[in-house]
């Protein structure tokens, strides 16, 4: 939801509206946001639902050097 809120001694809620109307998962079994706001503050990135049954984690070590290793091998 978007929310324009007034100032004054009794801020209030002028005007409320919905920014998506999609599904986000936010059921991930994650101690985190399954968002963010785009430093410009425009956009956002979202984790969007992908039907399967089980979403995985994946966690790289050392994606640094694998990386490097990739972009050389591509030279």
């Amino acid at each position: 939801m978007y929310a324009e809120v007034t100032g004054g001694t009794s801020p209030t809620i002028a005007r409320r509206r919905m920014l998506f109307a999609d599904t986000f998962d936010g059921d991930m079994p994650m101690p985190h946001r399954n968002y963010d706001v785009m430093p410009d503050g425009r956009r956002f990135v979202m984790i969007a639902p992908t039907g399967d049954s089980a979403p995985q984690t994946i966690v790289v070590l050392d994606w640094m050097q694998e990386l490097r290793a990739r972009l050389s091998a591509n030279k």
